[in-house]
């Protein structure tokens, strides 16, 4: 017999599915009409040398002319071997700590699929996707299955969220906090007993804690 969360967890696998798509899609329009994604992209350069696997460090003298281009999103794409192999690296001044796993999730993205900013949509459709699931989760705490997810539909084809998508850094944040939510809800809602306080607010802690940086 399927527990009563059950269906909840198939609605919201299937919205985390169609948004993920609609994610994608909505980057891929956007560059092709000429937009641009604004999200810091001359920061990020830890991140393609981690790809490389020279470790998250910046270069002393700064990178390689192909790199900065691509940093000023004058190019789409680099390959590792534009990196000099005797390029001098260094973790002083590394500000770049304080987006140490959105850095590292670019650059796993990177890693398989080839250092491209274009390469970048799967990212962006799986946040999507995943706040998308999250507002259902919210939505429910005060509206039916049918409702909720007509409301997670409804926000998945909303205009300004989506123009809000390009924008990694600052949108990335958006799956964290709306799960945050739905948490706190759980321990105001539930009355959950002091074990499952306690693994709750781990829970959230570890949200939290990707979700800061």
């Amino acid at each position: 017999m399927n527990r009563p969360w059950h269906s909840d967890v198939v609605i919201g696998a299937a919205l985390l599915a169609v948004a993920t798509v609609v994610g994608m899609a909505q980057v891929r329009a956007f560059v092709r009409g000429g937009g641009q994604p604004m999200f810091y992209q001359s920061y990020f350069e830890p991140a393609i040398m981690w790809t490389c696997g020279r470790g998250f460090v910046r270069t002393v003298n700064g990178p390689a002319p192909s790199v900065a281009a691509f940093l000023r999103t004058e190019r789409d794409a680099i390959s590792c071997d534009e990196i000099p192999l005797d390029a001098a690296a260094t973790t002083d001044g590394l500000y770049q700590r304080a987006w140490l796993y959105l850095m590292l999730t670019v650059g796993t993205v990177w890693w398989i699929s080839g250092i491209s900013w274009s390469g970048l949509a799967p990212l962006f459709g799986l946040l999507y996707g995943a706040t998308i699931a999250a507002a259902y989760g919210i939505f429910r705490i005060g509206a039916g299955r049918v409702v909720s997810a007509a409301f997670a539909l409804a926000l998945t084809v909303s205009t300004l969220h989506l123009q809000n998508l390009p924008h990694l850094r600052d949108y990335a944040k958006a799956p964290f906090v709306l799960v945050l939510v739905w948490l706190m809800w759980r321990i105001v809602t539930e009355q959950p007993s002091r074990r499952s306080l306690l693994l709750i607010a781990a829970i959230y802690g570890l949200v939290l804690g990707v979700g800061y940086g």
